[in-house]
């Protein structure tokens, strides 16, 4: 289940403001809003959930920033 709201919600842990969402905030349909007060990254389950380290980073291999070169010349 995906939810979208409009602008920020300040986690009640950390006290950060993120966007109101489902990607930030786990879905809890006994909170009013269907979205816990908590941010995912403060939730012990979602740990490193919005840190830039856990994500993977792959550069671009010379093929295709050959290909990509070929495609968009004008860009």
């Amino acid at each position: 289940m995906k939810i979208f709201y409009e602008g920020t919600k300040c986690c009640k842990k950390c006290n950060r403001d993120l966007p109101n969402n489902s990607y930030y905030y786990p879905v809890d349909k006994a909170c009013k809003t269907g979205l816990r007060n908590v941010c995912r990254e403060c939730n012990p389950k979602y740990k490193k959930f919005l840190l830039d380290d856990s994500k993977d980073r792959n550069r671009w291999t010379e093929d295709e920033l050959r290909i990509l070169e070929l495609n968009y010349k004008k860009m």
